[in-house]
């Protein structure tokens, strides 16, 4: 029996040992092959996620503040191109012995040289001279064109511990082209207005203070 057993493990250990071992081979595959080795079709690459289109990008411009024409003043623009805030680095003190606040503000007006404007101190004339409680003065200026008042141009010159440091407001450039010469002449135009509005709903008199 012992015998038997033995025999059947030596015979078993030789069928084991006779089994070839097939190496890996390292040997390159053709396009063909690999793709016999590989049914699956490749994945494309992707050219846009979620196929959204591909935005055209620009590159942003440097920043460049607004300037006026005179150097180291800050300028803030309006809509119309034309600035609506001046601010000078160099603030001008007010000549309180040579001259009134409202020519110190023409000459500060003049010395921003406002973009557009061809003769600041002639084309603006002061409507109004105003000081706060700080003693700072607020002149405000009045655009005429031809000696005609234009509509909606107002600049105000700003103080502040007796120096002019900024001008707010809105104007127009010196070329408007337009004709002073009135379509409708003052008794048609109130004719007009008073056949529309009727002589209770008339005001012919306004005071300055309504007026500036």
């Amino acid at each position: 029996m012992l015998v038997l057993l033995l025999l059947g493990c030596t015979v078993v250990a030789q069928a084991q040992s006779a089994k070839k071992i097939t190496p890996p081979s390292n040997r390159s595959f053709s396009p063909e092959e690999t793709a016999a080795r590989n049914p699956l079709p490749a994945v494309p690459a992707a050219t846009q996620s979620f196929g959204l289109p591909v935005p055209a990008l620009q590159p942003i411009s440097a920043f460049v503040p607004g300037l006026g024409n005179a150097v180291g003043v800050k300028t803030i623009l309006g809509e119309n191109g034309l600035p609506i805030f001046f601010e000078t680095n160099t603030p001008q003190p007010i000549d309180a012995n040579r001259q009134s606040p409202s020519e110190n503000a023409l000459r500060f007006w003049a010395q921003l040289q406002p973009k557009a404007i061809q003769d600041p101190i002639n084309e603006f004339v002061v409507k109004a001279v105003q000081t706060d409680e700080q003693g700072n003065f607020h002149v405000r200026m009045q655009q005429v064109y031809q000696s005609v008042p234009v509509y909606g141009a107002e600049v105000v010159a700003h103080s502040q511990n007796g120096q002019w440091i900024r001008i707010t407001g809105r104007y127009f450039p010196s070329t408007i082209g337009l004709s002073t010469t009135p379509k409708v002449s003052a008794d048609a135009a109130y004719a007009a207005v008073l056949s529309d509005f009727g002589a209770d709903h008339l005001k012919t008199r306004w005071s300055d203070e309504e007026l500036r």
